[in-house]
């Protein structure tokens, strides 16, 4: 139904021009659609290109960029969340990680990084 309204409008007939209207049109859907889906990657590519064909494309960039600060940062809480409530999970990898951190930084010459 949108579709058809859109392409109804007076100016539609621009849509089927040598424009980037219709290009930038297609992008910011899509890109939108694949935020809602929560296909990160594919909305961040198509959001940049809709940003790269016409200048109003930093407002998809913008609604692109904001949903997946908020998913990131609830995510990242999240899992820090977690792993604060299991310390010994850290300490058995820092233990694991020890000793090859301690091989890598005598071999680059940073001894003083290895004793800590």
């Amino acid at each position: 139904m949108l579709v058809v309204l859109w392409a109804a409008i007076p100016v539609g007939i621009v849509l089927s021009m040598a424009y980037s209207e219709s290009l930038f049109t297609a992008l910011a859907a899509w890109s939108l659609y694949s935020v809602v889906t929560r296909h990160w990657i594919w909305a961040g590519v198509l959001a940049s290109c809709a940003g790269m064909t016409r200048p109003v494309g930093l407002a998809v960039v913008a609604a692109v960029l904001i949903p997946a600060a908020v998913v990131l940062f609830r995510h990242r809480w999240q899992t820090s969340a977690t792993t604060d409530r299991t310390p010994l999970g850290w300490r058995v990898l820092a233990a694991r990680l020890r000793p090859a951190l301690t091989l890598a930084c005598r071999a680059s010459g940073l001894e003083g990084l290895a004793s800590q």
